[in-house]
């Protein structure tokens, strides 16, 4: 009784991914929890804007057939995976590439296969997807980041993963999460012995100066590497931004890393 529930409640959310306005996405953990005050958003693998039928298409591309992902592939499951969500996710699979068979110009049917691929755990074929999506949509920045998502969490190249995230910088520099997402790649994974991180968070810093996150984090983060003078010359000038922008919860996380600081100085 367990599974079948199971079975019509993926089936459930499968089809409202496939008739809403927005995408259904599954969210992705962090490979290590936070310890900062800052609660950056935890980003999804598969995020769109677009809605079907809103004639989201490919742009052709000199060469571009020969990279088509195969439409026929049979999904490799992750052991892990429980053969109710195995069926579900099948079952959702082929409608897709189905879809595709029919016009493989329709970007919202790709995108959505490479989540369903993801969510089988079969990573292979959902990076072929992302790949070739890279390249159809050559402004758009969804595929690159799911890529740089996918090296980051799921195959832990980081190198990789910094070159695809780098690559959706390049194609959307208006896009904090993705800066976010930088920071988080070079405190936890990569390049942790250098400036990477406080330099992502700078880059922040200059290009939203009026997002207090970006202080708050840059604080936190120096907190946690011994540099009290860094740490405090930063959050007070987050504190100004925070209290501008009324943004309550960053102020609190400053106020209490600046707290912090004082009980320090007095000691």
């Amino acid at each position: 009784m367990k599974n079948i529930h199971l079975v019509i409640a993926v089936i459930a959310a499968l089809v409202l991914c496939g008739a809403g306005a927005a995408w259904y996405v599954f969210m992705r953990p962090s490979p290590v929890p936070s310890t900062t005050n800052v609660q950056a958003p935890t980003l999804p693998i598969a995020i769109g804007s677009s809605t079907r039928g809103a004639g989201y298409t490919i742009t052709k591309l000199p060469g571009l057939k020969s990279s088509i992902p195969d439409l026929n592939h049979t999904t490799q499951f992750a052991a892990s995976v429980p053969p109710a969500i195995q069926t579900a996710l099948t079952a959702s699979i082929l409608i897709e590439q189905t879809a595709l068979k029919k016009d493989s110009t329709n970007a919202e049917h790709w995108l959505q296969l490479g989540l369903l691929y993801h969510e089988a755990d079969d990573f292979d074929a959902a990076k072929d997807v992302w790949l070739f999506l890279e390249q159809a949509l050559p402004n758009d920045t969804t595929a690159v980041g799911n890529l740089g998502r996918l090296y980051e969490f799921d195959v832990h190249d980081f190198a990789a993963a910094e070159h695809y995230f780098k690559e959706a910088l390049s194609r959307k520099p208006g896009d904090v999460n993705i800066y976010t997402e930088l920071y988080e790649l070079y405190r936890y994974s990569y390049k942790t012995d250098t400036s990477a991180a406080a330099d992502i968070l700078k880059a922040g810093i200059a290009k939203f100066p009026d997002d207090a996150h970006f202080y708050l984090a840059l604080g936190d983060y120096y907190l946690m590497k011994g540099d009290t003078a860094g740490a405090k010359a930063i959050l007070t000038q987050g504190l100004a931004v925070a209290r501008a922008a009324n943004d309550t919860n960053t102020l609190n996380g400053i106020n209490q890393d600046l707290s912090k600081l004082t009980a320090q100085d007095l000691k």
